[in-house]
């Protein structure tokens, strides 16, 4: 009972403090960000996190940052300052601001621009990835078990027989 009870707090510790993810998908806009993603968020300043900010398909165009916080709504709360929900980052500013997308309250508004945005939650998303067909996998099986059968047979001694 004991260890049962442990490996429960330890299953709950390790899942503690993980960033909760968004199921979202886009359809329609024609582009690359039509597709099924999985958003979560990350707490930093844009300069601590810049690579990833930068590296998100929505990055360097305003209108996919406005389509993907619509998308999100308040799915995953106002952690910005009280009633605002995760920034999609799609610019910096030669000044230090940092443009967003972002709702404010309930409705996705357009975007907005905040000077050195640190300590904030950003957004981050990647693709869903498809999950292999059963046909696929039994092809991959056949050919696992042949490889097996072929080395079996050849690891075999041969035997000559003089007669």
């Amino acid at each position: 009972m004991k260890k049962l009870l442990l490996a429960a707090v330890a299953v709950a510790g390790l899942s503690f403090g993980q960033a909760h993810a968004v199921p979202i998908t886009i359809t329609g806009t024609g582009t690359v960000i039509d597709g099924d993603w999985e958003v979560t968020t990350v707490f930093d300043s844009f300069v601590g996190s810049q690579i990833l900010l930068e590296a998100r398909v929505w990055f360097g165009n305003a209108v996919n940052a406005v389509a993907f916080a619509t998308e999100v709504g308040n799915a995953l709360g106002f952690p910005n300052v009280g009633n605002e929900t995760p920034y999609f980052a799609y610019e910096m500013e030669e000044e230090g601001a940092v443009k967003f997308a972002a709702c404010i309250n309930t409705p996705c508004l357009s975007t907005y621009s905040v000077p050195g945005a640190s300590g904030v939650y950003y957004a981050i998303a990647d693709p869903v990835l498809g999950v292999p067909e059963p046909g696929t996998l039994v092809l991959l099986a056949v050919g696992l078990f042949g490889l097996g059968f072929a080395r079996r047979r050849r690891a075999r001694p041969i035997r000559l027989v003089i007669r």
